[in-house]
């Protein structure tokens, strides 16, 4: 990723050592919080005892990120630059926190940004193909964009309901299971199309009924992909 000012990298240890570990948007937190390197680890350490870990910890999935920013009572926005560095936004707070933090994601690695204005000169809806200069209007055309998928629930409100993987481990902490080994990776669909064709009035009975129609298959298909939930899986 191109070294901009206005995206403060967090790949390497002050001295120089690249991290080897998954850790990136707490350090982006402890840089937001600080705005210096000094005593940045230190910081880092103070944020990650916060977040519940298990021993293969490999980063945040986006999906949890409402539980980041409830946590640490902050607003995160997630944008990506393609390779004309245009930015699109990949993940939009919902919360109204007077802080607010501003991330780039880059090959599972965040980065911090410190300016959205000297981040891109072309922000992309995230629904359509408008483009704009500037964040603000990103962020106001977004609210009414026409390809936008709106919900509406009965009284205004939806309660979304526990999985079962919740109830487990409500029941008992023990029986958590892993995000990772909560979904399957691919998955494959099987497709069976059939038409009724007309038969002769002549034609034999077929099990002891007089027979008018036949039952043929016309069209197999058979379609291979990945959960679309695994997207929301990525860890930053």
């Amino acid at each position: 990723f191109k070294k901009s000012k206005a995206n403060i990298r967090l790949h390497r240890h002050p001295n120089g050592t690249l991290y080897k570990d998954s850790i990136c948007l707490f350090r982006a937190l402890a840089y937001h919080q600080l705005q210096t390197f000094q005593n940045l680890e230190d910081r880092v350490d103070q944020l990650i005892q916060k977040w519940p870990r298990e021993d293969d910890f490999s980063g945040v999935p986006l999906s949890q990120i409402p539980e980041f920013e409830e946590m640490h009572d902050i607003s995160v926005n997630v944008f990506s630059l393609n390779e004309d560095r245009k930015a699109e936004c990949v993940y939009k707070s919902v919360k109204s926190y007077q802080d607010q933090m501003n991330i780039n994601l880059f090959q599972n690695h965040c980065s911090y940004i410190t300016s959205l204005a000297k981040y891109s000169k072309k922000y992309k809806c995230r629904n359509c193909d408008y483009i704009t200069k500037r964040v603000t209007d990103l962020k106001r055309h977004e609210k009414t964009c026409r390809d936008a998928t709106f919900l509406q629930f009965p009284g205004g409100y939806h309660k979304p309901q526990t999985t079962l993987f919740e109830d487990l481990e409500a029941f008992d902490s023990a029986l958590s299971v892993p995000e990772g080994d909560r979904y399957i990776t691919h998955f494959a669909c099987f497709d069976y199309e059939a038409m009724l064709f007309p038969l002769p009035l002549n034609h034999p009975s077929l099990f002891g009924s007089p027979s008018t129609f036949l039952f043929q298959s016309v069209y197999v298909a058979m379609l291979m992909g990945f959960n679309p939930r695994n997207v929301l899986s990525m860890r930053i």
